[in-house]
């Protein structure tokens, strides 16, 4: 029937039996996944690092996928979901957002097109909630972070005693802040997330200031909310310094209020107060800190 609808023009034996062979294998959702982060990686395996497809052939696969990957409902699938994806007659569906992830979805019951029911309708509810659609115009990658920094370089106003100064100066990088900026979308804070979680090892703290937000949906503010409770408990802080009016909707996600601070000096003083806690079991007062320690009247007689 192929050759005679001139969709093969040679003898089509050879392509049926590696098509049959392709649909006889057995995979899982977590297979699913993987073959298309693979497209969405430009053809390379994101978790073993190996090309699985030259990525001159990644576009086209991509282009097939939106424009028939379907079957007949490619055409509505494109405008409701947004994504290039591939179905299969079995019930599984994996669809691509390019360079950033893929959904695996597996469901055996059939629509009239021969697609997953249950699996479109999980897939447009995550691209709906997660805001994944191709097309939408708030998806530019305008990178979220505009400034990453430790303690270092940037430390509160608060007066210390030399010996609280100079633990702190060896512990920089267990405080670091972060200036985020922009519409953040899921695919905006997803890398924060990425790199809150690969910091955490050897960092006690973290800020994340929202002075330059312009906006977050609540996909991205339930992201931030499950990474802080995360990252308490692995023993970790997360704190949000000039949150403004997104506080109510971080609040309503999970965090807790005790972590939002008016400014970087304030969240800065609370985290330096964390460090100086595990190092002298109790927080240095400001108040008993005597002149002789102070860097004012270094060098002068008591006098």
């Amino acid at each position: 029937m192929l050759r005679n609808f001139d969709i093969l023009g040679d003898e089509p034996t050879a392509t049926l039996e590696a098509y049959f062979r392709q649909c006889a294998i057995r995979v899982t959702c977590r297979d699913l996944a993987l073959v298309g982060a693979t497209l969405a990686n430009g053809g390379v395996n994101p978790l073993t690092g190996e090309r699985a497809v030259a990525e001159q052939y990644v576009d086209n696969v991509l282009s097939v996928m939106a424009t028939c990957g379907m079957y007949d409902a490619s055409g509505e699938w494109l405008y409701r979901t947004g994504l290039p994806a591939k179905s299969g007659v079995g019930g599984g569906i994996l669809a691509v957002q390019p360079g950033r992830m893929c959904i695996g979805v597996y469901s055996p019951r059939l629509d009239a097109q021969g697609n997953s029911a249950r699996g479109i309708a999980v897939c447009r509810e995550l691209a709906a909630d997660l805001g994944l659609h191709l097309f939408d115009g708030a998806q530019r990658a305008v990178p979220a972070v505009r400034l990453a920094t430790t303690r270092r370089n940037v430390a509160s106003k608060l007066r210390r005693s030399t010996r609280a100064a100079e633990h702190l100066r060896g512990l920089g990088n267990k405080l670091r802040l972060y200036h985020v900026q922009g519409v953040l979308a899921f695919v905006a804070v997803e890398p924060i997330v990425r790199e809150l979680t690969a910091r955490a090892a050897d960092c006690e703290c973290f800020i994340l200031n929202f002075r330059t937000v312009q906006g977050i949906d609540g996909a991205a503010a339930r992201l931030l909310a499950a990474t802080f409770k995360q990252l308490r408990e692995r023993g970790k802080t997360l704190l949000f310094a000039e949150a403004g009016v997104y506080w109510q909707r971080l609040t309503d996600a999970g965090v807790a209020q005790e972590a939002f601070f008016t400014d970087d000096d304030f969240g800065l003083e609370y985290g330096e107060n964390l460090l100086l806690a595990g190092r002298f079991n109790e927080v240095p007062a400001a108040a008993t800190v005597a002149l002789a320690e102070c860097a004012l009247f270094a060098g002068l007689g008591a006098d």
